[in-house]
């Protein structure tokens, strides 16, 4: 649809944005947009230095429901911080 192609193409540059809490903004709203041709540029915040975007990208990509992302979900749970990353979940 017109308006989630729109929303996706305002996001994208965010996930670039220096600010963190810009870029937490854009990998969120890209998940609920639910955009398959997000994937690709996701898939490396599952790896970001901070906490909460990691967290954002494992919620997004599981949004989007792409078998492509599997493997890269997998991973997840052998990072020796994943207990940090599931008991530090934000409430939502």
């Amino acid at each position: 649809d017109n308006a989630a192609r729109l929303a996706m193409r305002n996001m994208l540059p965010l996930l670039e944005d220096p600010d963190p809490k810009m870029r937490f903004v854009a990998v969120r709203a890209l998940g609920q947009i639910r955009s398959l041709e997000a994937l690709d540029r996701l898939l490396p915040f599952l790896v970001d230095e901070r906490k909460d975007l990691r967290f954002a990208a494992v919620e997004a990509l599981g949004a989007l429901r792409a078998p492509a992302a599997v493997p890269a979900l997998t991973s997840v749970l052998r990072d020796p911080d994943r207990n940090a990353l599931i008991f530090d979940m934000p409430a939502t």
